[in-house]
């Protein structure tokens, strides 16, 4: 097992025995921060971006082991043959020699890089800014992840709190249905009208059906994301919904200096920087040291050779300098400049959408305290609409159909609360997310 993957497994065995400290886990009670922390660590998206910060990490390791030394070691024999010189011609009878037949080389090189136009130093820094990068990814996923949880418990506490509603109404269903058939009963109302507050029930039944499938359902999106579907069943606890909104309140933040996209910009732009960088090293000369040392036989320094071992060494400067990039490189060093301005020009268009994000999500939380202003005037307003209309029926001043109808709009009224107070928290969340504060 590679030392990546062992990194890994420490981090995601960490996590676990941290979620284990805090203590068990109730899948019919669970919290929001129990279900990111749970995300956290089951998530497979996430476990692989932890997995690429593990590798840029690696790859910042391999790039300053360019710095060091190369060293090598080879050894040779060899076998030769006569020698056959032709003094007077090819088509001469030649002169043969014997030499010594064995050869034997041992020799040690090394090289150690002096200077490389600061090429090596800016590959070394853009494998710390791409490490920096990876990191980023890996964080932002994580808080993708969180955002997404938060999103699906508040559907779940949306569908929760609309099947409170419908029973509810369905119990007052109950109680018009035997109101009105006790003034069937007295010739007070006709058979129709309670059939029509029965089809009403009837109704109401079908809506709390939906509901109660579209609450499976969302449970189990919820499962889903924190890779636990093997649990026969989950369901969440709404009141750790508070604890997060309580801090949410005192954030006025104008701007988002945490903000991942924006972060991440501006490590793409230092990137681009340097690599321009390292496309002008290219025009520069590499200087180098070099030096060996080796054991040979035979001795071919004298003639005759002599049939010893001997040792030498040399050691030197080597200069390196690439004519042909004087005009080979200027393209690329245009691309880089062209390049390095497009990322400038992506870090203020990324601000520039941060920060209408930003605008935008608090202009909907004024808005969305707006609308929970007029939706509870709303509900008075349909609450005192159907209490008179069901006095008035009851005195038979109005018709049954007056009476569902402002039953339905008092339904709708305290629906429409509920979900203009859910999407307020949502709004909540989607600005701690654009602040980078998720």
């Amino acid at each position: 097992m590679n030392l990546k993957r062992l990194n890994v497994l420490y981090v995601i065995s960490i996590c676990s025995l941290a979620l284990q400290a805090a203590g068990p886990v109730d899948y019919n009670r669970l919290t929001l921060k129990q279900a990111m922390e749970i995300g956290m660590l089951n998530n497979k998206e996430v476990q692989s971006s932890q997995i690429e910060t593990e590798i840029s990490k690696e790859k910042e390791k391999e790039v300053f082991n360019h710095k060091l030394p190369d060293i090598g070691f080879s050894s040779s024999y060899s076998r030769l043959t006569n020698l056959y010189q032709y003094e007077n011609g090819l088509l001469s009878d030649p002169t043969r020699y014997e030499p010594i037949k064995d050869v034997y080389e041992f020799n040690l090189d090394a090289s150690v890089p002096l200077y490389t136009g600061g090429k090596l130093h800016a590959e070394s820094r853009k494998s710390k800014v791409e490490t920096h990068l990876s990191g980023l990814k890996s964080r932002h996923s994580q808080r993708i992840l969180k955002l997404d949880i938060a999103t699906q418990f508040l559907h779940i506490y949306h569908l929760q709190e609309q099947q409170k509603l419908i029973l509810e109404k369905m119990k007052e269903d109950s109680l018009n249905i035997k109101q009105v058939d006790a003034m069937r009963r007295n010739g007070a109302s006709t058979r129709n009208e309670v059939l029509r507050t029965k089809l009403q029930l009837s109704n109401h039944k079908m809506m709390l059906s939906t509901i109660n499938n579209d609450r499976i359902i969302a449970e189990h999106q919820l499962q889903t994301l924190l890779c636990l579907t093997d649990l026969p069943a989950l369901h969440i606890d709404t009141m750790s919904l508070n604890a997060y909104n309580s801090g949410f309140q005192t954030d006025m933040q104008t701007t988002a200096p945490q903000n991942d996209e924006l972060l991440m910009a501006r490590d793409a732009y230092e990137m681009q920087k340097i690599d321009r960088k390292i496309v002008h090293s290219n025009l520069l000369p590499g200087l180098s040291l070099f030096g060996s040392y080796g054991l040979m036989n035979p001795d071919y320094n004298f003639y005759p050779p002599q049939p010893y071992f001997y040792r030498i060494g040399v050691i030197g400067l080597n200069l390196k300098f690439s004519i042909s990039e004087l005009y080979k490189n200027k393209a690329k060093s245009n691309m880089a400049t062209l390049a390095l301005t497009r990322k400038q020009l992506e870090i203020d268009q990324t601000n520039e959408n941060v920060n209408h994000a930003l605008f935008a999500v608090r202009q909907k939380l004024i808005e969305a305290d707006e609308r929970i202003h007029i939706a509870q005037e709303a509900i008075e307003q349909a609450k005192e609409n159907y209490r008179s209309v069901k006095q008035k029926y009851i005195e038979n001043l109005s018709l049954i159909t007056e009476l569902i109808d402002a039953d339905n709009a008092y339904l709708e009224a305290q629906s429409a609360l509920i979900t203009t107070k859910i999407d307020k928290q949502l709004k909540y969340f989607q600005l701690q997310y654009i602040l980078g504060n998720l």
